[in-house]
């Protein structure tokens, strides 16, 4: 009677189960379908920036409604083209004054209806849809949130010929490999700048002075120049982005920082800082007497002496805007800097561990810095020679 008792349980402890796994498989097809109509033919381009927060959650709202794959963004920072694109949409509509993003362009079939400026909830969308199937004509919300309709099919057609045209890159992209030599040589001609060198050592003489601070000291100072010349550097990768035929910008300017590194170090290097702003670094460098003020000194001569160590970081946030990855340019930005502060590292770690004399160490800067001049502008004409002649 047992057995028999226990065999009925078994059989509904798994009628139980299959039901359970039934209503879960169908619950999750349920909320996996699209959650509106606009989705089975349409395709949704957005153009924009994946580190502005619009862009993103507009890209967030409509991939939840309808899915990735009825989703493409056009990064600006990954394409130059979409840049272009964007442009021309803009001006062809006249959207505004103003550039806003994201801008998304609504495809139905091969044919736009709907052109939007801004970041718009689920309801919204539907009441643009709702004017667009009423109109039956391209729908356009500008920057001001203002509604037009386009009735003109050569409209539409320009539309399409933008959106839908080549996505390779109109201006010249080069390859990590290519790129590599040029920012490292950049990179060791920064790093043995006078301008540079010259700062580096006065604080950390000050620096040994401080006794048992000197590595706090000096390593909070390491790392605001690091700090601040990665945001520097992010920013001008940034701005070369939408800097065509830069092979040849690039060449150039290794050329004429070049040639004049070596006729500065050649007739005795001179800094070309302005008076006051030494004295700021200089005032500044003497209080630095613990590691917050430390960083805070890195934070001024980073800004105070980019004129005179900007040359060799030009080139090559220059060369890394033109490579067809963000990821590999924020990559070799960060190698870059750290071959930047090397060689502080070095005079840190000889003051630190070999007791290094003050008086030695002012003599030896005093000396090399002509030579230092002339050894970073023959690395930023063979920067110039080697883009030239093998990119």
């Amino acid at each position: 009677m047992i057995a028999m008792n226990r065999k009925p349980n078994l059989w509904l402890q798994l009628a139980i189960f299959i039901l359970t796994v039934l209503i879960v498989l169908y619950t999750s097809t349920l909320v996996s379908q699209p959650r509106w109509e606009f989705c089975d033919g349409y395709t949704y381009y957005i153009y924009g920036e994946m580190a502005c927060p619009a862009c993103q959650s507009t890209k967030k709202t409509l991939t939840e409604m309808c899915g990735e794959e009825h989703i493409v963004f056009k990064e600006f920072t990954i394409n130059e083209t979409y840049m272009e694109e964007y442009q021309k949409l803009y001006e062809l509509l006249e959207l505004g004054d103003v550039y806003r993003i994201p801008l998304v362009v609504v495809f139905k079939e091969d044919t736009p209806i709907i052109v939007c400026v801004g970041d718009y909830d689920v309801e919204t969308w539907k009441e643009i849809f709702q004017i667009q199937r009423d109109m039956e004509g391209l729908v356009i919300v500008d920057g001001k949130g203002q509604v037009k309709v386009g009735m003109r099919e050569e409209l539409v057609a320009k539309v399409r010929e933008i959106v839908l045209g080549t996505a390779e890159p109109m201006v010249e992209k080069i390859s990590l490999g290519e790129a590599f030599p040029i920012v490292i040589g950049a990179a060791l001609a920064d790093s043995v700048n006078p301008c540079t060198f010259s700062v580096f050592t006065a604080l950390l003489l000050i620096a040994m002075a401080r006794g048992r601070k000197i590595a706090a000291t000096g390593l909070a100072f390491i790392f605001a120049i690091y700090a601040m010349y990665f945001a520097m550097g992010f920013g001008l990768i940034k701005i070369f982005y939408y800097i065509g035929f830069i092979k040849y910008i690039v060449a150039v300017l290794a050329l004429v920082f070049g040639s004049l590194s070596i006729l500065s170090g050649l007739r005795g290097f001179k800094s070309p800082i302005p008076m006051k702003f030494r004295e700021i670094i200089e005032s500044r460098i003497e209080r630095a007497v613990n590691p917050f003020s430390a960083a805070i000194a890195g934070v001024i001569v980073s800004v105070t002496l980019l004129p005179c160590t900007g040359g060799p970081y030009l080139i090559a946030t220059a060369i890394l805007a033109k490579l067809p990855s963000f990821l590999e340019a924020l990559l070799l930005l960060v190698i870059y800097n750290l071959i930047f502060v090397a060689p502080l590292f070095l005079i840190l770690l000889a003051i630190a561990t070999l007791s290094t004399a003050t008086r030695k160490i002012k003599e030896w800067r005093t000396k090399k810095l002509g030579l230092m001049e002339v050894i970073s502008g023959i690395l930023l004409i063979a920067i110039s020679l080697y883009m030239l002649f093998f990119l």
